[in-house]
């Protein structure tokens, strides 16, 4: 279930990185802006986007996007029991699978790279941190309407982390929240350059689903986290 209008950016990622013969279904929730207004608005939204996907044949369900979980944990493992009641199948959240994904790499230190605007990296702080986590460093571009980040340079992604890393005195991980931010080819690049691990959204989300469906076939050269099944 993805926040945004359309996931064209995140199709092509993830058909480049998921074994063959794995598909992804979607439906999507019509986010333009990432305010307050339009998530709430998302949130509403769900269960029917669920029962969608379940009448297309889908075996699990991942809601996606970093503003619909952000509140906390608990609050993420709420949304998956509803989505999990109206839809009866497994489910989970791009948070979820974000701290699974840094918890299996044993990261207790992070740095952030996000495109987001100050509010919601001061959110992603204090997730985080609630989650049992240090974040040693965040750095954001402050962006607010998702169009904005899908037509950023492939470039910038990597330039943020590794800035982002080499301000600090050093981290376990790093860590890039948003679906269309963090290019496949950057996981790679940054882990060779920098020596730490690195998590996407989308790459924990793939990795995730795959888990999910006991799809033990890893993708080679998108990070560390593919050797975790």
């Amino acid at each position: 279930i993805a926040p945004t209008a359309s996931i064209g950016w995140m199709m092509q990622w993830f058909y480049q990185v998921a074994p063959e013969g794995v598909g992804l279904l979607s439906a999507t929730l019509g986010i333009y802006e990432l305010t307050d207004e339009q998530v709430e608005r998302a949130l509403s939204l769900v269960d029917d986007a669920a029962r969608r996907l379940a009448e297309s044949g889908a075996n699990c369900i991942c809601l996606g996007g970093t503003p619909l979980g952000i509140e906390s944990l608990d609050w993420n493992r709420e949304l998956v029991k509803r989505i999990e009641k109206v839809s009866h199948l497994p489910a989970t959240t791009t948070m979820i699978n974000a701290v699974d994904a840094l918890t299996t790499l044993s990261a207790k230190r992070i740095v952030i790279a996000s495109p987001f605007e100050e509010e919601l990296n001061r959110r992603h702080v204090k997730f985080w941190t609630e989650s049992g986590f240090e974040v040693v460093n965040i750095k954001g571009l402050g962006i607010r309407r998702n169009i904005d980040i899908k037509k950023l340079p492939a470039h910038v992604p990597y330039t943020l982390a590794k800035e982002a890393y080499l301000e600090t005195a050093g981290a376990d991980a790093i860590y890039m929240p948003c679906a269309s931010f963090g290019p496949p080819a950057a996981i790679a690049c940054l882990e060779k350059d920098l020596g730490i691990p690195v998590v996407t959204s989308t790459q924990a989300l793939i990795w995730a689903g795959l888990k999910a469906l006991n799809i033990r076939e890893a993708p080679k050269g998108y990070g560390r986290l593919f050797e975790y099944r």
